[in-house]
Protein backbone atom coordinates (compact mmCIF):
# COMPACT_ATOMS: atom_id res chain seq x y z
CA UNK A 1 0.00 0.00 0.00
CA UNK A 2 1.22 3.24 -0.81
CA UNK A 3 1.87 6.05 1.83
CA UNK A 4 -0.78 7.83 -0.03
CA UNK A 5 -0.92 11.58 1.58
CA UNK A 6 2.87 11.38 3.08
CA UNK A 7 1.60 13.11 0.11
CA UNK A 8 1.48 16.23 -2.06
CA UNK A 9 -0.52 18.26 0.38
CA UNK A 10 2.43 17.85 2.92
CA UNK A 11 4.76 18.57 0.75
CA UNK A 12 3.38 21.53 -1.55
CA UNK A 13 2.79 22.78 1.88
CA UNK A 14 5.84 22.51 3.17
CA UNK A 15 7.02 24.19 -0.27
CA UNK A 16 4.40 26.87 -0.24
CA UNK A 17 5.34 27.59 3.52
CA UNK A 18 9.17 28.17 2.72
CA UNK A 19 8.97 30.08 -0.02
CA UNK A 20 6.14 32.10 1.30
CA UNK A 21 7.82 33.95 3.85
CA UNK A 22 7.25 37.46 2.50
CA UNK A 23 3.59 37.04 1.88
CA UNK A 24 3.82 37.66 -0.98
CA UNK A 25 0.40 36.69 -3.64
CA UNK A 26 0.24 36.58 -7.13
CA UNK A 27 0.44 39.43 -8.96
CA UNK A 28 2.97 41.03 -6.93
CA UNK A 29 5.26 42.26 -9.65
CA UNK A 30 6.50 38.94 -10.73
CA UNK A 31 7.68 37.47 -7.41
CA UNK A 32 4.48 34.73 -7.42
CA UNK A 33 6.07 33.69 -11.00
CA UNK A 34 9.64 33.34 -9.56
CA UNK A 35 8.82 31.28 -6.55
CA UNK A 36 6.60 29.15 -9.29
CA UNK A 37 10.03 28.93 -11.42
CA UNK A 38 12.19 28.35 -8.20
CA UNK A 39 9.80 25.48 -7.18
CA UNK A 40 10.32 23.70 -10.51
CA UNK A 41 14.04 24.01 -10.15
CA UNK A 42 14.18 26.62 -13.21
CA UNK A 43 16.58 28.86 -11.50
CA UNK A 44 17.92 30.73 -14.47
CA UNK A 45 14.64 31.97 -15.17
CA UNK A 46 13.90 32.64 -11.40
CA UNK A 47 17.13 34.86 -11.01
CA UNK A 48 16.49 37.23 -13.67
CA UNK A 49 13.31 37.88 -12.01
CA UNK A 50 14.84 38.33 -8.68
CA UNK A 51 17.42 40.90 -10.10
CA UNK A 52 14.40 43.01 -11.72
CA UNK A 53 13.11 43.14 -8.29
CA UNK A 54 15.97 43.78 -6.82
CA UNK A 55 16.52 47.04 -9.14
CA UNK A 56 13.52 48.47 -7.03
CA UNK A 57 14.86 46.85 -4.00
CA UNK A 58 18.27 46.00 -4.47
CA UNK A 59 18.67 44.92 -0.54
CA UNK A 60 15.68 43.36 0.14
CA UNK A 61 16.44 40.20 2.28
CA UNK A 62 13.81 37.71 1.11
CA UNK A 63 14.73 38.16 -2.85
CA UNK A 64 18.32 37.51 -2.12
CA UNK A 65 18.10 34.56 -0.20
CA UNK A 66 15.95 33.17 -2.95
CA UNK A 67 18.32 34.33 -5.70
CA UNK A 68 21.05 33.27 -3.52
CA UNK A 69 20.27 29.60 -3.11
CA UNK A 70 19.11 29.60 -6.84
CA UNK A 71 22.41 30.95 -8.10
CA UNK A 72 23.86 27.88 -5.27
CA UNK A 73 21.53 25.44 -6.45
CA UNK A 74 22.61 26.13 -10.42
CA UNK A 75 26.70 26.17 -10.05
CA UNK A 76 26.72 29.82 -9.74
CA UNK A 77 28.67 30.18 -6.41
CA UNK A 78 30.80 33.35 -6.92
CA UNK A 79 27.21 35.27 -7.40
CA UNK A 80 25.56 33.50 -4.68
CA UNK A 81 28.30 34.38 -2.15
CA UNK A 82 27.61 38.08 -3.25
CA UNK A 83 23.97 37.63 -2.84
CA UNK A 84 24.50 36.03 0.97
CA UNK A 85 26.98 38.87 1.53
CA UNK A 86 25.26 41.69 0.61
CA UNK A 87 22.12 40.48 3.34
CA UNK A 88 24.83 39.86 6.04
CA UNK A 89 25.64 43.43 5.48
CA UNK A 90 22.70 44.89 6.76
CA UNK A 91 22.15 41.87 9.40
CA UNK A 92 25.35 40.09 10.18
CA UNK A 93 23.04 37.42 12.72
CA UNK A 94 20.96 36.18 9.51
CA UNK A 95 21.05 32.68 9.81
CA UNK A 96 20.24 31.58 6.13
CA UNK A 97 22.87 33.95 4.76
CA UNK A 98 25.42 32.73 7.13
CA UNK A 99 25.03 29.01 6.63
CA UNK A 100 24.40 30.28 2.68
CA UNK A 101 27.86 31.83 2.57
CA UNK A 102 29.02 28.51 4.50
CA UNK A 103 28.18 26.29 1.25
CA UNK A 104 29.34 28.71 -1.20
CA UNK A 105 32.57 28.83 0.07
CA UNK A 106 33.08 24.78 0.76
CA UNK A 107 31.64 24.88 -2.75
CA UNK A 108 34.75 26.92 -4.32
CA UNK A 109 37.24 24.41 -1.40
CA UNK A 110 37.63 27.67 0.78
CA UNK A 111 36.42 24.98 3.63
CA UNK A 112 38.57 26.79 6.72
CA UNK A 113 36.31 30.21 5.54
CA UNK A 114 33.02 27.96 5.56
CA UNK A 115 33.85 26.32 8.74
CA UNK A 116 33.59 29.72 10.02
CA UNK A 117 30.65 30.78 8.38
CA UNK A 118 28.57 27.86 9.63
CA UNK A 119 30.31 28.14 13.17
CA UNK A 120 28.50 31.77 12.64
CA UNK A 121 25.40 29.95 11.72
CA UNK A 122 25.20 28.01 14.32
CA UNK A 123 25.52 30.77 17.02
CA UNK A 124 22.47 32.00 15.62
CA UNK A 125 20.71 28.37 15.87
CA UNK A 126 22.05 25.92 17.67
CA UNK A 127 19.50 23.33 17.63
CA UNK A 128 19.39 23.55 13.40
CA UNK A 129 20.41 19.90 12.07
CA UNK A 130 21.42 21.41 8.50
CA UNK A 131 23.79 23.90 10.21
CA UNK A 132 25.04 21.17 11.99
CA UNK A 133 25.69 18.52 9.52
CA UNK A 134 27.29 20.88 7.16
CA UNK A 135 29.42 21.78 10.15
CA UNK A 136 30.27 18.28 10.59
CA UNK A 137 30.80 17.93 6.97
CA UNK A 138 33.82 20.86 6.49
CA UNK A 139 35.16 19.42 9.67
CA UNK A 140 35.50 15.83 7.71
CA UNK A 141 37.12 17.42 4.77
CA UNK A 142 39.57 19.43 6.54
CA UNK A 143 41.29 16.41 8.43
CA UNK A 144 41.09 14.77 5.09
CA UNK A 145 42.40 17.49 2.19
CA UNK A 146 44.94 20.13 4.70
CA UNK A 147 45.30 22.36 2.62
CA UNK A 148 46.59 26.45 2.62
CA UNK A 149 43.58 28.86 3.19
CA UNK A 150 43.78 32.04 0.96
CA UNK A 151 44.69 34.95 2.92
CA UNK A 152 41.64 36.76 4.11
CA UNK A 153 41.52 40.98 3.58
CA UNK A 154 41.09 42.62 6.85
CA UNK A 155 37.43 43.93 6.51
CA UNK A 156 37.05 45.96 9.29
CA UNK A 157 40.00 47.69 8.96
CA UNK A 158 39.22 48.66 5.14
CA UNK A 159 35.91 49.60 6.07
CA UNK A 160 36.70 51.90 8.34
CA UNK A 161 37.46 56.08 8.31
CA UNK A 162 40.83 57.11 9.60
CA UNK A 163 40.70 57.51 13.37
CA UNK A 164 40.92 61.11 14.58
CA UNK A 165 41.31 62.59 17.79
CA UNK A 166 42.34 66.49 17.60
CA UNK A 167 44.81 67.29 19.81
CA UNK A 168 42.69 70.13 21.52
CA UNK A 169 40.20 67.86 22.61
CA UNK A 170 42.29 66.84 25.45
CA UNK A 171 41.68 69.70 27.22
CA UNK A 172 38.26 68.25 27.64
CA UNK A 173 40.04 65.58 29.75
CA UNK A 174 42.44 67.97 31.60
CA UNK A 175 39.21 70.19 32.96
CA UNK A 176 38.02 67.11 34.22
CA UNK A 177 41.15 65.36 35.58
CA UNK A 178 41.56 68.60 37.62
CA UNK A 179 38.05 69.01 38.84
CA UNK A 180 36.69 71.79 36.45
CA UNK A 181 33.85 69.68 35.06
CA UNK A 182 32.30 67.20 36.98
CA UNK A 183 31.67 63.40 35.65
CA UNK A 184 28.40 64.39 33.57
CA UNK A 185 29.61 67.42 32.02
CA UNK A 186 32.63 64.93 30.80
CA UNK A 187 30.86 62.04 29.15
CA UNK A 188 27.95 64.04 27.57
CA UNK A 189 31.15 66.47 26.00
CA UNK A 190 32.88 62.87 24.72
CA UNK A 191 29.06 62.22 23.81
CA UNK A 192 28.82 65.43 21.76
CA UNK A 193 32.32 64.84 20.15
CA UNK A 194 32.33 61.53 19.06
CA UNK A 195 28.42 61.78 17.33
CA UNK A 196 29.61 64.71 15.54
CA UNK A 197 32.35 62.85 14.40
CA UNK A 198 35.17 65.02 16.08
CA UNK A 199 36.79 62.11 17.96
CA UNK A 200 36.93 58.66 15.56
CA UNK A 201 38.01 55.87 17.23
CA UNK A 202 37.99 52.50 16.22
CA UNK A 203 38.54 49.19 17.53
CA UNK A 204 37.27 48.06 20.71
CA UNK A 205 37.95 48.80 24.30
CA UNK A 206 39.12 46.87 27.24
CA UNK A 207 36.97 47.90 29.99
CA UNK A 208 33.69 46.01 30.75
CA UNK A 209 30.52 47.77 32.09
CA UNK A 210 30.98 49.17 35.45
CA UNK A 211 34.76 49.38 35.50
CA UNK A 212 36.55 52.52 36.43
CA UNK A 213 37.55 54.39 33.16
CA UNK A 214 40.34 55.50 32.28
CA UNK A 215 41.89 53.27 34.47
CA UNK A 216 43.64 54.08 37.24
CA UNK A 217 46.93 54.49 35.61
CA UNK A 218 45.87 56.99 33.11
CA UNK A 219 44.14 58.62 35.63
CA UNK A 220 46.80 59.23 37.13
CA UNK A 221 48.89 60.72 34.38
CA UNK A 222 46.03 62.99 33.30
CA UNK A 223 45.72 64.16 36.87
CA UNK A 224 49.50 65.02 36.53
CA UNK A 225 48.47 67.15 32.92
CA UNK A 226 49.87 64.24 31.14
CA UNK A 227 46.77 63.91 28.59
CA UNK A 228 47.92 62.62 25.54
CA UNK A 229 45.97 62.03 22.60
CA UNK A 230 46.61 58.20 22.79
CA UNK A 231 45.34 58.11 25.97
CA UNK A 232 42.17 59.71 25.50
CA UNK A 233 41.25 57.50 22.22
CA UNK A 234 42.05 54.57 24.53
CA UNK A 235 39.74 56.13 26.81
CA UNK A 236 37.01 56.73 24.66
CA UNK A 237 37.11 53.63 23.53
CA UNK A 238 36.46 52.04 26.66
CA UNK A 239 34.02 54.46 27.42
CA UNK A 240 31.71 53.04 24.47
CA UNK A 241 32.57 49.21 25.06
CA UNK A 242 31.66 49.63 29.29
CA UNK A 243 28.33 51.81 27.61
CA UNK A 244 29.37 55.00 28.87
CA UNK A 245 29.17 56.69 25.66
CA UNK A 246 27.11 55.76 22.32
CA UNK A 247 29.70 54.64 19.64
CA UNK A 248 29.45 57.05 16.41
CA UNK A 249 26.48 57.00 14.24
CA UNK A 250 26.81 56.15 10.43
CA UNK A 251 24.59 58.18 8.33
CA UNK A 252 22.76 56.37 5.50
CA UNK A 253 25.23 57.28 2.83
CA UNK A 254 28.35 56.64 4.54
CA UNK A 255 27.17 53.21 5.25
CA UNK A 256 26.42 52.75 1.10
CA UNK A 257 29.64 53.96 0.65
CA UNK A 258 31.35 51.72 2.98
CA UNK A 259 29.05 48.47 1.85
CA UNK A 260 30.15 49.20 -1.77
CA UNK A 261 33.80 49.30 -0.68
CA UNK A 262 33.31 46.42 1.53
CA UNK A 263 31.54 44.54 -1.41
CA UNK A 264 34.42 45.23 -3.82
CA UNK A 265 36.97 43.44 -1.30
CA UNK A 266 34.69 40.66 -0.90
CA UNK A 267 34.73 40.17 -4.69
CA UNK A 268 38.20 40.50 -4.98
CA UNK A 269 38.48 37.56 -2.50
CA UNK A 270 36.55 35.36 -3.82
CA UNK A 271 38.51 35.90 -7.04
CA UNK A 272 42.01 35.28 -5.21
CA UNK A 273 40.31 32.27 -4.03
CA UNK A 274 38.85 30.93 -7.15
CA UNK A 275 42.57 31.39 -8.57
CA UNK A 276 44.25 30.08 -5.97
CA UNK A 277 42.10 26.68 -5.92
CA UNK A 278 42.64 26.96 -9.91
CA UNK A 279 46.57 27.02 -9.42
CA UNK A 280 46.72 24.33 -6.74
CA UNK A 281 44.18 21.86 -8.43
CA UNK A 282 42.70 21.69 -5.16
CA UNK A 283 40.45 18.54 -4.67
CA UNK A 284 37.08 20.03 -3.91
CA UNK A 285 34.42 17.79 -1.88
CA UNK A 286 31.01 19.90 -2.59
CA UNK A 287 29.24 20.22 1.41
CA UNK A 288 25.72 19.28 0.37
CA UNK A 289 25.67 15.32 -1.02
CA UNK A 290 22.26 15.68 -2.58
CA UNK A 291 23.38 16.63 -6.19
CA UNK A 292 25.87 13.86 -6.16
CA UNK A 293 23.72 11.03 -4.45
CA UNK A 294 21.54 11.24 -6.75
CA UNK A 295 23.53 11.32 -10.20
CA UNK A 296 25.08 8.33 -8.47
CA UNK A 297 21.61 7.11 -7.90
CA UNK A 298 20.32 7.47 -11.73
CA UNK A 299 23.42 6.09 -13.10
CA UNK A 300 22.88 2.62 -11.40
CA UNK A 301 19.28 2.71 -11.43
CA UNK A 302 18.36 -0.89 -11.38
CA UNK A 303 20.51 -1.60 -9.02
CA UNK A 304 18.09 0.20 -6.18
CA UNK A 305 14.93 -0.61 -7.82
CA UNK A 306 13.35 -3.72 -8.01
CA UNK A 307 10.74 -2.27 -10.48
CA UNK A 308 10.01 -6.47 -11.83
CA UNK A 309 9.94 -7.37 -8.49
CA UNK A 310 7.46 -4.84 -7.50
CA UNK A 311 5.40 -5.41 -10.59
CA UNK A 312 4.96 -8.97 -9.01
CA UNK A 313 3.47 -7.63 -6.05
CA UNK A 314 3.77 -10.00 -2.64
CA UNK A 315 2.57 -13.11 -4.66
CA UNK A 316 6.10 -15.03 -4.92
CA UNK A 317 7.36 -14.04 -1.58
CA UNK A 318 7.19 -16.62 1.34
CA UNK A 319 4.79 -15.81 4.12
CA UNK A 320 6.45 -15.16 7.15
CA UNK A 321 6.47 -18.06 9.61
CA UNK A 322 3.71 -18.02 12.74
CA UNK A 323 4.15 -19.82 16.15
CA UNK A 324 0.95 -20.32 17.35
CA UNK A 325 2.25 -22.24 20.17
CA UNK A 326 4.17 -19.11 21.99
CA UNK A 327 2.72 -18.97 25.61
CA UNK A 328 0.91 -15.49 25.98
CA UNK A 329 1.58 -14.36 22.43
CA UNK A 330 1.98 -15.41 19.04
CA UNK A 331 5.20 -15.19 17.39
CA UNK A 332 5.50 -13.68 13.98
CA UNK A 333 8.89 -14.13 12.11
CA UNK A 334 10.26 -11.83 9.22
CA UNK A 335 13.10 -12.78 7.27
CA UNK A 336 14.44 -9.43 5.86
CA UNK A 337 16.96 -8.36 2.93
CA UNK A 338 18.68 -5.36 2.65
CA UNK A 339 19.35 -3.80 -0.03
CA UNK A 340 23.08 -1.12 -0.45
CA UNK A 341 22.38 2.36 0.42
CA UNK A 342 23.32 4.83 -2.43
CA UNK A 343 26.85 5.37 -2.87
CA UNK A 344 27.87 8.72 -1.33
CA UNK A 345 25.06 8.57 0.98
CA UNK A 346 26.40 10.40 4.36
CA UNK A 347 23.79 9.86 6.23
CA UNK A 348 23.57 5.71 8.01
CA UNK A 349 20.19 4.54 7.81
CA UNK A 350 21.04 0.85 7.94
CA UNK A 351 20.81 2.22 12.09
CA UNK A 352 17.76 4.11 11.11
CA UNK A 353 16.48 0.44 10.08
CA UNK A 354 17.37 -1.33 13.31
CA UNK A 355 15.52 1.59 15.34
CA UNK A 356 12.71 1.24 13.27
CA UNK A 357 12.82 -2.87 13.64
CA UNK A 358 13.38 -2.66 17.56
CA UNK A 359 10.12 -0.62 17.26
CA UNK A 360 8.23 -3.11 15.91
CA UNK A 361 9.53 -5.79 18.22
CA UNK A 362 8.31 -3.97 21.03
CA UNK A 363 5.04 -3.64 20.13
CA UNK A 364 2.19 -5.82 20.91
CA UNK A 365 -0.28 -6.20 17.86
CA UNK A 366 -3.06 -8.64 17.75
CA UNK A 367 -3.29 -11.67 15.10
CA UNK A 368 -6.50 -14.34 14.87
CA UNK A 369 -7.86 -12.69 18.03
CA UNK A 370 -4.54 -13.09 20.12
CA UNK A 371 -1.56 -10.85 20.93
CA UNK A 372 1.18 -10.95 18.83
CA UNK A 373 4.90 -10.47 19.04
CA UNK A 374 7.11 -9.50 15.45
CA UNK A 375 10.65 -10.67 14.96
CA UNK A 376 12.95 -9.55 12.45
CA UNK A 377 16.12 -11.39 11.15
CA UNK A 378 18.53 -10.24 8.28
CA UNK A 379 19.00 -12.94 5.51
CA UNK A 380 21.91 -12.04 2.10
CA UNK A 381 19.30 -14.22 0.15
CA UNK A 382 16.71 -12.66 -1.33
CA UNK A 383 14.48 -15.93 -1.62
CA UNK A 384 14.56 -16.72 1.77
CA UNK A 385 12.74 -12.90 2.52
CA UNK A 386 9.47 -12.08 3.12
CA UNK A 387 10.70 -8.55 3.06
CA UNK A 388 12.70 -6.83 0.67
CA UNK A 389 13.84 -2.92 1.89
CA UNK A 390 15.66 -0.48 -0.61
CA UNK A 391 16.07 3.00 0.18
CA UNK A 392 15.61 5.00 -3.10
CA UNK A 393 15.72 8.63 -4.17
CA UNK A 394 13.10 8.18 -7.13
CA UNK A 395 10.14 9.74 -7.38
CA UNK A 396 7.96 7.15 -6.14
CA UNK A 397 4.89 9.62 -6.92
CA UNK A 398 3.49 13.12 -6.48
CA UNK A 399 4.37 13.21 -2.93
CA UNK A 400 4.98 9.75 -1.87
CA UNK A 401 7.26 9.34 0.71
CA UNK A 402 7.05 5.50 1.10
CA UNK A 403 5.95 2.06 -0.32
CA UNK A 404 5.05 -1.65 1.03
CA UNK A 405 2.82 -4.06 0.36
CA UNK A 406 0.96 -5.33 3.02
CA UNK A 407 1.85 -8.28 4.76
CA UNK A 408 5.00 -8.95 2.97
CA UNK A 409 7.51 -7.93 -0.50
CA UNK A 410 9.06 -4.97 -1.17
CA UNK A 411 9.71 -1.95 1.42
CA UNK A 412 11.07 1.36 -0.78
CA UNK A 413 11.79 4.21 1.39
CA UNK A 414 12.91 7.66 -0.02
CA UNK A 415 15.37 9.22 0.89
CA UNK A 416 15.34 12.76 -0.77
CA UNK A 417 12.54 14.80 -2.90
CA UNK A 418 12.39 18.18 -4.42
CA UNK A 419 10.05 19.63 -2.38
CA UNK A 420 12.32 21.99 -0.63
CA UNK A 421 13.87 24.04 -2.77
CA UNK A 422 13.37 23.26 -6.91
CA UNK A 423 16.73 20.80 -6.55
CA UNK A 424 16.85 17.09 -4.72
CA UNK A 425 17.65 17.68 -0.91
CA UNK A 426 17.96 14.78 1.18
CA UNK A 427 16.30 13.62 4.23
CA UNK A 428 17.32 14.18 7.30
CA UNK A 429 17.92 10.59 9.45
CA UNK A 430 14.91 11.24 11.57
CA UNK A 431 12.69 11.84 8.29
CA UNK A 432 13.94 8.59 7.33
CA UNK A 433 13.35 6.86 10.70
CA UNK A 434 9.40 8.16 10.47
CA UNK A 435 9.10 6.97 7.46
CA UNK A 436 10.98 3.57 7.73
CA UNK A 437 9.02 2.82 11.06
CA UNK A 438 5.85 3.72 8.87
CA UNK A 439 6.60 1.47 5.82
CA UNK A 440 7.36 -1.53 7.82
CA UNK A 441 3.66 -1.02 9.44
CA UNK A 442 2.43 -1.93 5.88
CA UNK A 443 5.39 -4.84 6.06
CA UNK A 444 3.76 -6.61 8.69
CA UNK A 445 0.26 -6.11 8.00
CA UNK A 446 -1.05 -2.72 9.00
CA UNK A 447 -3.60 -0.04 7.40
CA UNK A 448 -3.17 3.74 7.98
CA UNK A 449 -4.21 4.99 11.88
CA UNK A 450 -6.75 8.27 11.66
CA UNK A 451 -4.85 9.06 15.22
CA UNK A 452 -2.45 11.90 14.32
CA UNK A 453 0.02 10.48 17.19
CA UNK A 454 -0.06 6.87 15.52
CA UNK A 455 2.95 5.67 13.37
CA UNK A 456 0.81 4.82 10.80
CA UNK A 457 -0.55 8.16 10.17
CA UNK A 458 -0.19 8.80 6.28
CA UNK A 459 1.09 11.99 6.67
CA UNK A 460 4.43 13.59 6.98
CA UNK A 461 6.33 16.73 6.80
CA UNK A 462 9.85 16.17 6.12
CA UNK A 463 12.71 17.47 7.08
CA UNK A 464 15.87 18.04 5.54
CA UNK A 465 19.69 17.35 5.64
CA UNK A 466 21.13 20.15 3.85
CA UNK A 467 18.71 22.35 2.63
CA UNK A 468 18.69 26.00 3.47
CA UNK A 469 14.69 26.43 3.65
Amino acid sequence: MAMATLAAAALAGALAASLAGAAWAQGDGGMGEARALFARGEYPAAIAIYDSLLGESPRDPEILRLKGIAESNSGRHRESLVSFYTILQDNPNDAVALAGAGVGFGNLGEYAESRDYFARALEVDPESVVYGNYARFVDGVISKYPYRATEKPDFEAASQRPSRVPAWTTDVALWWASGKIGNDEFLGAISHLVSEGVIVVHGSGDAPRGERIPGEETLAEWVKGNVTVASLAQAVRDMISGGLVDGPQESAEEKAARDRDDLLLFKNYITRIISNVDKEKRYIEYPNPSGDVIKKFLRDYVKWNFDEEAARAATNFPDPEIDVRAVGATTIRYSMFINDQPSGLPLNHVETLGDSMDYWEAQTLEYAERDARIMFSVTRAKHEANVWVTWVVRDLGEGVLGHAHVGKGIVEVALGDYACDGSFQLYDVATVQKIMTHELGHSVGLLHSDNESSVMYPTLKPAYAYCLL
